[in-house]
């Protein structure tokens, strides 16, 4: 089922319950009016927390402040944050990587590690974290090799 189809099933699901609990309330007065707002209110919640309306919803990929090297901080879209984090997790290349391993397998047998020679000295040149991961783990924990396989995978 597509995702615009959940969200239309949940919305159809809501509208139609809360219009059976407004037709059995109808008419009522006082003290169920009080349950009527609060009941709506709550559906209400629910409805835009799982069908938002397009203006109510928000772009996780903005701006992210993240520090860098010389210690300044700079705006970071959701997709360099991400990378950010990647590079800062030491579970990046110290654990087998996510998924079944032919997939790992088949781009392991596409990936040349010699041709990213340069890239791996401008890493290790201009991001601290992947430095001091690599100087710590290599060769007490990963290979050379295992350590790049394993970062290039999971940019990949």
């Amino acid at each position: 089922m597509a995702e615009g189809e959940d969200v239309g099933w949940w919305r159809s699901w809501l509208q139609q319950s809360y219009q059976a609990v407004k037709e059995k309330t109808e008419g009522s007065s006082g003290a169920t009016e009080k349950m009527k707002k609060g009941l709506s209110d709550f559906l209400g919640v629910i409805s835009d927390t799982f069908a938002p309306s397009p203006d109510k919803t928000i772009d996780c990929d903005v701006i992210t402040l993240m520090g860098t090297p010389s210690g300044t901080a700079e705006p970071y879209d959701g997709t360099k944050a991400r990378l950010y984090s990647l590079q800062s997790d030491p579970a990046t290349y110290c654990n087998e990587p996510d998924g079944p391993p032919e997939l790992f397998d088949a781009w392991l047998s596409q990936f040349c590690l010699e041709e990213k020679k340069g890239e791996i000295s401008e890493l290790l040149v201009g991001s601290p974290s992947i430095r001091a991961l690599y100087t710590k783990m290599v060769p007490a924990a990963v290979s050379h090799s295992e350590f790049w396989h394993r970062y290039f995978y999971k940019v990949h």
